[in-house]
């Protein structure tokens, strides 16, 4: 996990040291966000709002490198089955995570573009777990005016599952995914 950190953090400085160019771009935005999968048998109906910021480095017309960070904070219940002294189901009300992702982007029409990420969903409260993270992604450009426009994406954040206490939730765990639509205002 601290490799793979490192390498993200490396990743990081590689696209933020590019940041006189004309061909870098920032994007600030707002998600909304809802789960997609559980590795187990648990109910999550929770639905998460936040933020995130992003740079891009354009290589060519067709293919750029992505940077992003951000916080989303879920609210709704999500309820597993807790086997710490006996079997019973404990509702979670509210949790967070910090996505920060590393990527590249290739526009295969016009402004629509595939993007591919790996990165990490580290720990915002304490009911949940830092997890390497893989996440597919499509979207839109849309131009207002030179060099600004509006960014609409869907990515789904794969949790990869790690080895831990067995009695955890998914939350702990990993293995789970989650759907995130981004609205975002690049310049």
């Amino acid at each position: 996990m601290k490799k793979s950190l490192l390498l993200l953090m490396t990743s990081l400085t590689f696209v933020f040291s590019f940041a006189q160019s004309k061909k870098t771009s920032y994007s600030v935005g707002a998600l909304l966000s809802r789960p997609a999968y559980f590795s187990n048998t648990e109910n999550n109906n929770a639905t998460g709002f936040g933020f995130e910021i992003q740079t891009e480095r354009l290589f060519s017309k067709k293919i750029s490198c992505t940077a992003s960070a951000g916080y989303i904070h879920f609210s709704g219940p999500y309820t597993y089955v807790n086997y710490s002294s006996f079997a019973h189901d404990t509702t979670i009300n509210s949790y967070g995570n910090v996505p920060l992702f590393a990527g590249l982007r290739f526009y295969c029409w016009n402004k629509l573009f595939l993007g591919a990420e790996i990165g990490a969903m580290i720990q915002a409260s304490s009911n949940t777990g830092t997890h390497l993270s893989l996440a597919p992604s499509v979207g839109y450009k849309f131009d207002i005016a030179k060099q600004r426009g509006i960014e609409v994406g869907l990515r789904l954040i794969n949790t990869l599952p790690s080895y831990g206490v067995p009695e955890a939730n998914s939350l702990m765990k990993g293995g789970y995914g989650i759907w995130v639509l981004k609205v975002a205002y690049a310049f």
